[in-house]
């Protein structure tokens, strides 16, 4: 998926479902994004904007627990991946290829016409409208929760401060961790006095320095700064907290690289002659 073909989905499928949308209060779409390719193009963006339609990036490196296709991906691909066994062990047993026309038949299942084996409907099974209900719960989209924030699975870290103190207000997680090194060193130090190598034992809370994410005012010239050094989507999502990309700070960020690019060269030229 790259920016053209992103915006011919947006233009084709996205846009249509919303004939009412406007740049309007109360008229305006949000769409939720992964961090692939071609989520920052700035012409795309401008175009959605005018529209009304806002492009509002995911929390970075989460997976499955805020993206609720994901959730969908799961069941879908078990299935998909047991029609390819079946199809293949039916084939193989007759001496037959598997062909790319097989494609329509492993994702929405049927009876082959070759083998004579049954397969199972694995899109339906996984995208049924039970199914993304489901997705949309876990993430916490519909309802509404903060679900993903409860979830085992989302990695904590201890914030740390420039003079080595923790940070709770970022992850409250994280005074919970640096009690358990405190514990782990207390019991490691006691079992080497008794003369046991501890060393194998020890373990330390994972860390994150605080100035990763550094908070900035909207329409300051701090978070301008911040947007245009922002190379990744994790740190364009910590510059805006998750603002939506076509936000007026992100598109002033982007047109302020292109003129300071600009002046430089003009300068340059100017020396020059």
């Amino acid at each position: 998926m790259n920016a053209e073909e992103l915006n011919k989905h947006f233009n084709k499928n996205a846009l249509p479902l919303c004939p009412a949308m406007e740049d309007k209060p109360g008229k305006r779409v949000t769409l939720k994004a992964d961090s692939g390719p071609g989520r920052t193009d700035l012409p795309m963006l401008a175009q959605m904007r005018l529209k009304g339609f806002y492009l509002t990036p995911s929390v970075p490196n989460t997976a499955a627990k805020t993206q609720e296709t994901d959730q969908n991906c799961g069941p879908f691909k078990i299935a998909f991946r047991g029609n390819i066994r079946v199809l293949a062990v039916a084939r193989h047993q007759q001496k037959k290829q598997m062909l790319l026309k097989d494609l329509a038949l492993l994702v929405f299942g049927g009876t082959d016409s070759i083998a004579g084996v049954a397969l199972e409907d694995s899109f339906n099974k996984a995208f049924l409208q039970s199914g993304c209900l489901s997705a949309w719960n876990k993430c916490g989209a519909v309802p509404l929760t903060r679900n993903p924030l409860e979830d085992e699975g989302i990695r904590h870290e201890s914030m740390i401060n420039a003079d080595g103190t923790t940070l709770s207000d970022v992850d409250p997680e994280g005074l919970k961790l640096m009690e358990t090194e405190r514990e782990n060193r207390v019991h490691c130090e006691f079992l080497k006095l008794l003369g046991h190598d501890s060393e194998h034992l020890r373990c330390a809370a994972p860390r994150c320095s605080t100035k990763k994410f550094e908070l900035t005012v909207p329409h300051s010239k701090e978070r301008i700064a911040l947007l245009q050094r922002s190379s990744t989507a994790g740190q364009l999502f910590h510059a805006t907290h998750g603002e939506h990309l076509n936000s007026d700070d992100f598109f002033v960020a982007k047109a302020k690289t292109e003129r300071d690019a600009r002046t430089k060269q003009l300068e340059k030229t100017k020396v020059t002659r």
